[in-house]
């Protein structure tokens, strides 16, 4: 793991950090081990819709299989590599998505270090979750940022003032919530439970198209 050090391109008095090739590819693996379970899990879907008949639904589990993943993976390195943490004078920039993220230390509430969080599918890994005082402002993971940078984040907020909480044990997504929910969503905290009510959802509905559209053609 890399120190926190200023970015030579950087202004003074500012820290700037980048995630390194090496950075990138440990999110990207991490991303390949949610795939290999979602994907089988599609596979089984779409199976499924076709063996009842339903070949509308089947087509958009595959689309969504052969389409959606694949893209989502190409997308995911693409903002990783591009990813920039930008700290030091009270103001704080985040780009890890599109659009990106910028707070200052008077927008938070309190930073929580989080020594080996699971939720959302996401294997345990280290965490910083950026409170404001009604909602979650960001996650940093361990995926993608060295514990090293995620500490320099949390120093530089805890010495402006900014409430640190250290919870060092392994939380799932259901205890983070339960301590408070602005530390994580309801669909973070039961991924699962989520995922299997969206499908049967999407399934019923597009059953429900197909005999619609079948009852107005007789």
């Amino acid at each position: 793991m890399t120190e926190p050090s200023n970015s030579p391109s950087a202004p003074s008095g500012i820290t700037e950090f980048k995630p390194t090739q090496a950075q990138v590819s440990r999110l990207m693996r991490t991303n390949l081990i949610l795939y290999a379970v979602i994907g089988p899990l599609l596979v089984v879907s779409a199976t499924l819709q076709l063996v009842s008949g339903n070949t509308v639904g089947a087509i958009i589990v595959f689309g969504a299989l052969i389409i959606a993943l694949p893209v989502g993976f190409v997308l995911g390195k693409r903002n990783a590599s591009r990813a920039l943490l930008r700290f030091g004078d009270g103001t704080y920039e985040l780009r890890q998505t599109p659009g990106g993220k910028n707070f200052s230390a008077a927008d938070v509430d309190q930073v929580v270090a989080l020594g080996n969080a699971r939720f959302a599918m996401w294997p345990g890994a280290p965490m910083l979750l950026i409170v404001g005082p009604t909602k979650r402002l960001c996650l940093l993971t361990g995926y993608l940022w060295n514990t090293e940078q995620l500490d320099a984040v949390a120093r530089d907020l805890g010495n402006r003032g900014v409430t640190l909480v250290d919870k060092p044990e392994a939380l799932t997504g259901a205890q983070l919530r339960g301590i408070d929910k602005r530390w994580i969503s309801f669909w973070e905290a039961h991924p699962i439970a989520i995922g299997l009510t969206a499908g049967l959802a999407i399934v019923l509905i597009v059953a429900a198209a197909v005999l619609i559209a079948f009852a107005v053609l007789r």
